[in-house]
C-alpha cells in the first residue's frame, strides 16, 4: 500500500498526543531549543522531523519543557512521551492513532475530558507518579556546551584551523524596486514618507541603483483619469466607477457594493465598500468645507450617478434623515407634476 501521510496527524501534539485546538493553544512548532529540552528531559531520540509524526506541539508541553530546561520551576508530568510508530503497510485508518482519536469541533470541556485510545501507530504517554522525581535540568555550562555542539554543528567554528568565513552570506542584499513598493504598501506610507524612506535607504546603499525615490510622486497618475474636480477645487468625484474597479483588478457588479457617506466639521466623503469587506474600499467623492445638507448630498448622488447603480447606502442617522428628505422631495415633485397634468387635462376636456 502507498505510504500516505495521515491528514489528521497535525491535529495532535507531538509530546502528549492530545488534540491541539486552535482556540485554546497555539501551534508553536519545533525550535532547536525545544528539541534539546525534549531529548534531555525524556532521554529519547528526537523523531520530530519524521514524516509520520505530527508537526504540532501544544502550548502546555512546549512551555513546560522550556521552563524545566531554563530552571523556572515548572515541569511536564510525563515519564515517557507519546511514542509514534511508522506503519510499514502505509496509512490504514483502523490502525492510525490520529484517525481513531480525532473528533472535529470539540469544545474546551470535551477536550479536557476526552479519553484517548492507543493504536498501532501511537502508544500513549506514561504519566509521572506523584512520588517520582523529575529529571534534573542541565547546568548553565552544560546547556551552553550542549547547544553549541547540537544546534550549530552545521556552522564552521572561527577557532578551527580550516575556518573560512563565507563573505557572500555576510554581504547585505540590496532591495529592488518591487520590494520597496511592497514595503511602502504594507506600511501604508504616504507619498512624502515613502520618498523619505527610499532616500534614506539609498544613501545607506541598501537598495539597487535602479530604485527611484521620486517614483512615488506620480503613483496617482494612472487613477487621475477616473476622477474630476469642480471649478472651485473643493470637490472631487469619480466619473468612471467601473473603470476604477477594473483597474484594481476586480470585476464590477453594483449589487456587490454599498455606498458609505459620512462627514466631519471640515470635509464630506463618499466611499464604496464591498459587501464581504474582503476587497479594498474605493473613494467616490470628497469635498472640503462642505456640510451635510440636502443640496450637498443631492449633488454627490448626482455626480456619482446613483440612479444608475442603485447601491445600498450606509450612514449615520443625520444622513438618513437628509436622505429621506431627498427621496420625499423627489416623490412629491413627481406626484405634483402628474397631478397638475391630469387636473389641467381633465379640466380642459370638461370645459
Amino acid at each position: 500500500m502507498e505510504n500516505i501521510r495521515c491528514p489528521n496527524i497535525d491535529h495532535f501534539c507531538f509530546v502528549c498526543g492530545h488534540i491541539v485546538a486552535r482556540a485554546l493553544t497555539s501551534r508553536t512548532g519545533f525550535s532547536p531549543e525545544f528539541k534539546l529540552a525534549y531529548t534531555r528531559y525524556f532521554d529519547e531520540v528526537d523523531l520530530s522531523d519524521e514524516d509520520y509524526t505530527p508537526n504540532t506541539v501544544c502550548t502546555n508541553c512546549y512551555n513546560r519543557l522550556l521552563d524545566w530546561y531554563h530552571r523556572r520551576g515548572r515541569i511536564l508530568k510525563l515519564t515517557k512521551p507519546m511514542l509514534w510508530i511508522k506503519d510499514p503497510a502505509g496509512h490504514v485508518k483502523s490502525k492510525c492513532y490520529a484517525c481513531v482519536n480525532y473528533l472535529p469541533r470539540l469544545n474546551k470541556y470535551a477536550l479536557k475530558h476526552k479519553q484517548y485510545v492507543a493504536a498501532f501507530t501511537g502508544i500513549l504517554p506514561v504519566p509521572m507518579p506523584d512520588s517520582a522525581e523529575p529529571p534534573k535540568p542541565p547546568s548553565p555550562d552544560a546547556m551552553s556546551t550542549w547547544t553549541a555542539e547540537t544546534a550549530f554543528t552545521n556552522r564552521s567554528d572561527p577557532q578551527d584551523d580550516d575556518y573560512e568565513p563565507n563573505i557572500e552570506d555576510d554581504k547585505p542584499k540590496p532591495l529592488t524596486q518591487n520590494e520597496m513598493d511592497y514595503i511602502v504598501a504594507k506600511m501604508g506610507l504616504s507619498q512624502r514618507n515613502a520618498e523619505l524612506l527610499t532616500s534614506f535607504l539609498k544613501r545607506r546603499k541598501l537598495t539597487e541603483r535602479t530604485v527611484s525615490a521620486v517614483s512615488y510622486r506620480s503613483r496617482q497618475t494612472e487613477f487621475q483619469k477616473f476622477y474630476a474636480v469642480n471649478g472651485t477645487n473643493t470637490f472631487t468625484y469619480c466619473i468612471d466607477i467601473e473603470g476604477v474597479v477594473n483597474k484594481l483588478g476586480m470585476a464590477y457588479a453594483a449589487d456587490d457594493w454599498r455606498l458609505f457617506i459620512d462627514g466631519s466639521v471640515s470635509s464630506l466623503k463618499a466611499v464604496l465598500l464591498h459587501n464581504t469587506n474582503n476587497k479594498p474600499s474605493i473613494p467616490l467623492a470628497y469635498g472640503t468645507n462642505m456640510k451635510e445638507s440636502y443640496e450637498t448630498l443631492q449633488n454627490i448622488l448626482a455626480k456619482v450617478n446613483y440612479e444608475e447603480h442603485k447601491w445600498k447606502i450606509c450612514c449615520d442617522l443625520k444622513v438618513v434623515n437628509i436622505m429621506q428628505g431627498i427621496i420625499l422631495c423627489v416623490f412629491l415633485d413627481v406626484f405634483l407634476l402628474k397631478y397638475c397634468f391630469f387636473r389641467n387635462y381633465f379640466k380642459g376636456w370638461i370645459s
